[in-house]
């Protein structure tokens, strides 16, 4: 973001210091949130806001083969969904996100 942006949305935001205004960007997939975001450097923001000294590496090895499952499947499989409310993809969002993570676990 540029300079100016940042300056406005801390101080109408109540942020004293620009730099721990955080983009929350668009993923594909929400198992990128905690990537883009430690990339963005929120982790660092928040250890040196509360002061708790050097802030250690995370692991964020899960969350990357997770996204790695979902964006490059080693296979693919045709499903069909008999149901009353099909045409609404919200209708059946648990299932269809059960299967996605069904899927995760037996690729890796």
């Amino acid at each position: 973001m540029e300079e100016g942006l940042l300056k406005k949305l801390s101080l109408f935001c109540n942020i004293i210091k620009p730099q721990r205004v955080t983009e929350a960007r668009d993923t594909t997939t929400i198992y990128q949130v905690p990537l883009a975001y430690h990339e963005a450097g929120i982790d660092t923001q928040v250890y040196d806001y509360f002061q708790l000294g050097r802030i250690p590496a995370p692991d964020l090895s899960p969350c990357t083969r997770i996204v790695q499952c979902i964006q490059n499947p080693e296979q693919q499989l045709t499903l069909a969904i008999i149901g009353k409310y099909t045409s609404d993809s919200d209708a059946y969002k648990s299932l269809i996100e059960a299967l996605t993570h069904a899927g995760i676990a037996v690729s890796g």
